[in-house]
């Protein structure tokens, strides 16, 4: 993957750059792509802009009503 150009700009933008020094904050930053209505797929994002090489499969909502019965 490696492109999100968008978020990417946003993230290295001066407003947020200044806000998250001011107050001291650690910018983390996610791609989130829900696939289908089933599959969410996340990359993280590194302090340089670049996306992870692959994206972690953190849920598949078919399941999360079911996980307590």
């Amino acid at each position: 993957m490696g492109e999100a150009p968008q978020l990417r700009d946003y993230v290295k933008s001066l407003e947020v750059t200044q806000l998250v020094e001011k107050k001291g904050l650690e910018m983390q930053a996610y791609l989130v792509i829900i696939v289908g209505s089933r599959h969410i797929l996340l990359w993280d994002m590194d302090e340089d802009g670049n996306l992870a090489d692959e994206p972690r499969l953190v849920g598949m909502t078919s399941t999360w009503g079911t996980w307590n019965k």
